[in-house]
């Protein structure tokens, strides 16, 4: 399930040790949309064993875009943690969010669970349609075959062959 690949990926990226996505000397700082699904706000235990988790309103950009800056000053790495399409907060603006990460050396991390198979021309789903079918090297994004496409599981798609390599090894 997406659940268990959130379960997956967040503490191993958080301990710095996915390949490709570096996390500064002194650790991550999350930055969580407050109403990102259920299936993330769960982790958020596990998250503060890494560093501190802040919740936002990802619906406004700038207060998000201000903590973020605010938090990658120092020796820490910002990890902006979001549902794309929300069940609970509407959609999330992708560009932005990726731009932001850029800017802040950050990382932007997207929940497509409701997106896949529903958007683009090719059912690929939000977060890469909305990035011209293309991850960026600070974007990772992770959905469920069980929505739309009427299967089981979840993925987890990462902008670095040896990230996938070492996510499924581990």
């Amino acid at each position: 399930s997406v659940s268990a690949a959130h379960m997956a990926t967040i503490p191993i990226l958080a301990a710095g040790e996915l390949p490709g996505y570096a996390i500064a000397p002194g650790g991550p700082v999350f930055v969580m949309d407050r109403s990102a699904h259920a299936s993330l706000q769960s982790l958020r235990g596990i998250m503060e064993q890494f560093g501190e988790t802040i919740r936002a309103d990802f619906q406004n950009f700038d207060s998000v875009a201000s903590i973020c800056r605010e938090h990658a000053k120092g020796d820490r790495t910002v990890i902006l943690v979001c549902d794309s399409i929300g069940s609970m907060g509407g959609s999330i603006d992708i560009q932005k969010l990726t731009s932001l990460a850029d800017e802040i050396d950050g990382i932007a991390y997207f929940d497509d669970a409701h997106g896949t198979s529903v958007f683009g021309s090719k059912g690929e789903g939000f977060v890469l349609s909305s990035m011209g079918s293309r991850l960026s090297k600070r974007t990772i994004w992770t959905g469920s075959l069980s929505k739309a496409f009427g299967a089981t599981g979840g993925f987890v798609s990462l902008a670095n062959e040896e990230a996938a390599s070492f996510l499924k090894r581990y």
